[in-house]
């Protein structure tokens, strides 16, 4: 295939903050006596902010709104930042296969559910930004995962034809709008979530042995 981006979701792909996310869930949910498995709040890996707040809406044993679920959480969770510690969860090989990636002159674009904020703060705190083109957060269109309509958006600001498109994801809803918007999509595999990766084009192990097939792919269009 020709080649003429790659797109890389954020969490769990560039910066592994799944754990934080799933964890600062929990401890909130436990201040409220609400009673939810630690396998029950994986689920929410992967999906995007509004999709959780209308999960844990429904876990609440007393009516609440979203909104008021929302605050309180931001609220009650704001003293411990997912900012304050991108620097030290960002993936083994990340600035080594961007810059890789960028020699080759292949244009280089995140696509995230988290919002524009969050990925500015990442890439920046990081060092990485200067490594992409692009970033769209899910926040900003009206579907996200696991609609396409966020991979579609990125090959259009790239003005890339999505079928040239590489995809690295991870979680469910992510590969299932990279593969809906037709792109080429490799898994970082991740056993944790009980993610289904099947719909994923091929998995690798860490983001080392997906460079390795990026490689290989270019190779095949010489």
């Amino acid at each position: 295939m020709k080649i003429e981006a790659v797109i890389f979701d954020m969490d769990g792909v560039l910066v592994d903050t799944e754990p934080f996310y799933m964890y600062r869930v929990k401890q909130f949910l436990d201040s409220h006596h609400i009673k939810v498995s630690m396998q029950d709040v994986y689920r929410l890996a992967g999906s995007s902010q509004k999709e959780t707040f209308e999960i844990m809406q429904s876990w609440w044993s007393t009516s609440i709104s979203i909104q008021e679920l929302k605050s309180m959480y931001q609220r009650e969770t704001q003293l411990v930042r997912v900012q304050d510690i991108y620097p030290y969860i960002l993936q083994p090989y990340t600035k080594i296969i961007l810059r890789q990636l960028a020699e080759k002159g292949i244009p280089l674009a995140i696509a995230s559910a988290s919002n524009k904020v969050l990925i500015d703060s990442m890439c920046t705190s990081c060092g990485i930004d200067s490594y992409f083109s692009f970033k769209q957060s899910g926040e900003d269109l009206q579907r996200s995962k696991p609609y396409p309509d966020i991979y579609l958006e990125v090959a259009k600001q790239l003005q890339v034809n999505p079928k040239n498109c590489i995809v690295v994801e991870d979680s469910t809803y992510g590969i299932r709008a990279a593969k809906d918007a037709g792109m080429y999509v490799i898994a970082k595999e991740d056993k944790r979530f009980n993610y289904d990766q099947s719909p994923a084009d091929i998995c690798g192990s860490d983001l080392f042995e997906i460079y390795t097939i990026i490689k290989n792919k270019l190779n095949e269009v010489k």
